[in-house]
């Protein structure tokens, strides 16, 4: 009896640990979640980025002062974005009506990172010029 409540402690108690640091492992393809820290980091200094989105090569500007810019080629929009809790949270002038989006956001490449919706949808890579 001792013994199988101590193997049910030690399962139980290594099921905690796994689920407690999931992400601050690597997820099975290999990207590393950006924190808080690594977020503000990478934003600290103008960015110039390119996103490949449904075929059309989508231009934006990240500015520190936390403005974005974007430009399509057919179209631009304005907006700002805000980095909290470890989530990248942007607003357009008119790009999803104006709506909020957040996403945690993944380093997959030496310039290429994975935005990923709350529930881990991928929908969009950015790579920076």
């Amino acid at each position: 009896m001792k013994k199988q409540t101590f193997f049910a402690f030690a399962i139980a108690g290594a099921i905690i640990a796994f689920c407690g640091c999931a992400e601050l492992q690597l997820d099975p393809s290999g990207a590393k979640r950006l924190n808080q820290t690594e977020l503000e980091l990478l934003f600290q200094t103008e960015r110039a980025a390119e996103f490949l989105t449904s075929g059309t090569r989508v231009s934006v500007t990240y500015f520190p002062d936390r403005r974005q810019e974007c430009d399509w080629g057919s179209g631009n929009d304005k907006g700002t974005y805000s980095i909290n809790n470890g989530e990248f949270c942007s607003t357009w002038t008119w790009l999803r009506n104006g709506s909020e989006s957040c996403s945690k956001i993944y380093k997959i490449g030496e310039n290429e990172f994975e935005f990923r919706s709350i529930d881990g949808i991928s929908h969009a890579i950015m790579r920076l010029k």
